[in-house]
């Protein structure tokens, strides 16, 4: 059994190195190729000075150089940060320095975005045919010598991923090679995959789901296909790319999977997808009447319904069947995965027994190890096991609100704090907050979620300074230069102030009340859309 995320890839490259590793549109690469390919660039980094146990940021748009830049990363023994590629420059570089990066992966395109907010970058290999003195190209790594590969444990960092922080400094996930295989291996015996199966790669690599897509497959031997992120969330390219790679596995957030349902039903499609045999779906909740409507169009895949927040990978799973479609008004998120402990503590810091509520916990080797550079962060999320006090055992507080069934399966409920989920992207409203905050006409600001179940958006309340009233226009502009376009408000209001509780603190259930009694009526003159 593999110890190292990497070395899935040689076993299987090992036993089939001809198969199919990595379909991206046109090109298609071989296991033993990829592999090769991986032990190429893991020399050049460390040619570059890259050490076991450093952090190497990966930031490319998906594709053959981006998968073989993971695993060569971790071929190095170093941890891979991957960054959005559609994420604003400055922020991109506020990630480089936080993880204090020894080497950067990027584009040509990528490092002219970049270099204007580097002043001193790390060494850098940049893909593409220009790149700036001293940095080597793909060219280089092509050339390089496959020299042996370091030993390495499986408590090294795998990779860090960066989540929404709710003081405006984003989180660092620290995930061992132990956390993500206990995740892989998991997933192997529960959903058994196959040599011959077609893993759809939908979500971006700065996502945890794509931790399935690419090592689950690495794992059996089978071919991952390549969706551009630019294609994502259009259900007609979806379509296609569902049909024309003849995919067997997907996985995705649910909105990915509605738009879809919605465009099968308007085209009229009659038995699509012949081959799809299992899909799984994570990171948002799931409208039941969006999952019947997809469960009536694709009747033959088998539905899971996966929970988990990037700290803990996936924690619960829940195999969707037919009668609960037809009265259910939620869907569960179901009980514990395998070598993984769950339990939800009440308010009263008892273990909540069947039909309370409580904050849900979570235990077992697929935990993070911390977030970077953060103690106190990490110590008030890792905790010592409220039930277990005779033994060193860490636990991590999910801030998700559960209630248990008399069957076992768990109902989520909602946030205990003021984080949500969007597209399945984790967004602190407080990041936003802080981030409008930042304007220098703004002196405060509340960021709220509005509309239905798989069409959420942000909208952003703010107070600006007096004698210099802030242009909603240019909040968003200010937002969408410093944050993902998945945290970026859909509208600003501004207002000369904001409503207050009896505490001092921003009203807002008022504020949520505003917003829909002007639902459907004529903007403010202050509201940009």
């Amino acid at each position: 059994m593999a110890y190292v995320l990497d070395q899935l890839l040689r076993e299987s490259a090992g036993a089939r190195p001809d198969a199919t590793a990595l379909v991206d549109g046109t090109r298609c690469v071989r296991y033993g190729d990829l592999d090769d390919l991986a032990d190429r660039l893991a020399a050049t980094l460390r040619g570059l000075g890259v050490s076991p146990m450093d952090t190497v940021a990966v930031h490319l748009p998906k594709s053959v150089e981006a998968v073989a830049a993971l695993y060569g990363v971790m071929r190095a023994r170093a941890a891979y940060v991957p960054m959005d590629p559609l994420a604003p420059a400055a922020r991109i570089a506020t990630l480089i320095r936080d993880c204090r990066a020894s080497a950067v992966i990027t584009s040509s395109a990528g490092w002219s975005a970049l270099a204007p907010e580097l002043s001193d970058p790390p060494p850098l290999i940049v893909v593409g045919d220009q790149r700036p003195q001293g940095a080597l190209g793909w060219r280089d790594v092509l050339r390089a010598d496959p020299a042996p590969t370091p030993g390495g444990s499986e408590s090294d960092l795998a990779y860090v991923l960066y989540t929404s922080g709710s003081t405006g400094r984003p989180k660092g996930v620290m995930i061992t090679h132990r956390a993500a295989l206990t995740f892989v291996d998991w997933c192997v015996r529960t959903f058994e995959p196959r040599p011959d199966d077609r893993f759809s790669s939908h979500a971006p690599f700065h996502f945890d789901l794509s931790i399935h897509d690419l090592y689950v497959a690495a794992a059996c031997g089978a071919s991952v296909h390549l969706l551009p992120a630019e294609e994502a969330y259009f259900p007609a390219a979806v379509d296609a790319f569902v049909r024309r790679e003849d995919i067997t596995i997907w996985y995705s957030v649910p909105t990915a999977l509605v738009r879809l349902a919605r465009f099968l039903e308007d085209s009229a499609a009659t038995a699509p997808y012949p081959s799809l045999r299992l899909i799984l779906f994570a990171g948002e909740v799931f409208p039941m009447k969006e999952l019947r409507l997809l469960r009536r169009l694709l009747p033959r895949p088998r539905l899971f319904n996966l929970y988990g927040p990037t700290e803990t990978n996936v924690c619960t799973y829940y195999e969707v069947r037919g009668p609960e479609l037809d009265s259910a008004s939620t869907l569960p998120i179901g009980r514990a995965c395998e070598n993984t402990e769950v339990f939800a503590v009440t308010e009263s810091g008892a273990l909540a027994r069947p039909g309370e509520e409580g904050e849900l916990w979570a235990r077992g080797p697929g935990l993070m190890s911390g977030y970077l550079d953060l103690p106190v962060d990490t110590a008030a999320r890792l905790q010592q096991h409220p039930f277990t006090r005779h033994l060193p055992e860490r636990a991590y507080r999910t801030g998700d609100i559960v209630r248990l069934r008399d069957d076992g399966d768990l109902d989520f409920l909602g946030r205990r704090d003021h984080q949500v989920k969007l597209r399945g992207y984790r967004v602190e409203l407080g990041e936003v907050e802080a981030t409008l905050v930042t304007h220098p006409a703004v002196l405060e600001a509340a960021v709220l979620v509005a509309g239905e179940q798989g069409e959420e958006r942000l909208e952003a309340f703010v107070r600006s300074r007096e004698g210099s009233d802030a242009s909603p226009m240019e909040c968003l502009a200010w937002c969408q230069a410093r944050l993902p376009a998945y945290m970026a408000p859909a509208r600003v209001h501004v207002r000369h102030e904001l409503p207050l509780t009896s505490t001092g603190k921003v009203d807002r259930q008022a504020l949520r009340a505003e917003m829909v009694v002007s639902e459907g009526l004529a903007p403010d003159r202050h509201d940009a859309r």
